[in-house]
């Protein structure tokens, strides 16, 4: 009996944006999402999502290095996820912008600011699908 694919969600948090990406336990193949703006309405927006594509697990990018006035938004937001009765698990961020922009200047995208936090939250989406292979 296979038991059913877990839907993951992908967070590439920052305080202006954030960074969305999706993805399942078996197929194992992350895809950009979205990129919300970091405002009053992002938990609305982000609500949505997480019903929409029938989400069980989170997975937030974070660095081993934090930024203090990011910490506290943070836990807010993993506060939130957890009262959603998700599960959360984390996956080192370090780098990850740098190679979202590098990837996407390689794809010939102009405004790379605008789509680097969807594809820093897919890379960091399929490192911790890679990792968790097995």
């Amino acid at each position: 009996m296979n038991k059913e694919a877990r839907k993951i969600l992908a967070i590439d948090y920052g305080e202006a944006r954030i960074g969305l990406a999706l993805a399942d336990d078996e197929v194992k193949i992350a895809s950009g999402l979205d990129t919300l703006k970091n405002d009053q309405k992002m938990y609305h927006e982000l609500e949505d999502i997480i019903s929409l594509n029938k989400i069980d697990l989170v997975i937030i990018g974070k660095t081993s290095t934090p930024i203090s006035r990011k910490v506290d938004s943070l836990k807010k937001l993993e506060t939130y996820l957890l009262n959603k009765g998700l599960e959360i698990a984390y996956q080192e961020e370090m780098f990850t912008t740098i190679d979202a922009q590098r990837i996407l200047r390689e794809k010939g995208i102009k405004n790379v600011s605008k789509e680097d936090n969807r594809e820093a939250a897919r890379i960091i989406l399929q490192d911790w699908l890679d990792r968790s292979q097995g």
